[in-house]
């Protein structure tokens, strides 16, 4: 926005005009769509739609004052120009300075962000191992004993004593063999 109004305001060509209310519109658009998430970011995009506002007014003014200037005159007042060129760049700076800390708060408010899906992210994968882990220590204990069960008992069968029991009260694979 500062280098077309600049160049408004040394050339004056209407192409240069168009092109800056064209940027100053999708620029408004952009600013009217953030979404904010607490109290500071909010005064902070009223601040910059205050300035995108001031900017506009600055920016009028100029325009009608450079169409109120005579078609055949060659050069510019250069009073003129360095009021109308410090207004101006004194607006698009505020813009530009609330611009950067607003992204700073963003970027900031990003990052916290990403720590906590970090955190959470590690947090479930702990549940999900320590769930695996207590599941898979429970089933190995349970069909573990029963196959150190059914081999102490072919153990005291295969040594002759025939008439031994193995006693195995589950009804599974373990207790049917």
């Amino acid at each position: 926005l500062g280098y077309l109004a600049n160049g408004y305001v040394i050339y004056r060509e209407s192409q240069l005009l168009d092109k800056w209310h064209s940027r100053f519109s999708a620029f408004s658009r952009d600013v009217a769509r953030l979404q904010y998430g607490n109290p500071e970011q909010q005064a902070m995009v009223r601040n910059i739609q205050t300035e995108a506002g001031q900017l506009l007014d600055i920016f009028s003014g100029v325009v009608s004052t450079a169409a109120g200037l005579s078609q055949n005159q060659e050069t510019v007042d250069l009073a003129w120009l360095q009021v109308s060129w410090s207004r101006l760049e004194v607006q698009v700076q505020g813009l530009v300075s609330d611009a950067n800390r607003l992204s700073g708060m963003l970027h900031a408010q990003a990052e916290r962000l990403k720590q906590t899906n970090l955190l959470v992210t590690f947090i479930i994968i702990g549940v999900f191992v320590s769930y695996f882990l207590v599941n898979y220590l429970v089933m190995q204990r349970r069909v573990l004993k029963g196959v150190a069960t059914l081999q102490a008992g072919a153990t005291v069968i295969g040594s002759g004593n025939l008439d031994f029991k193995i006693e195995e009260t589950k009804k599974d694979e373990i207790g049917y063999l």
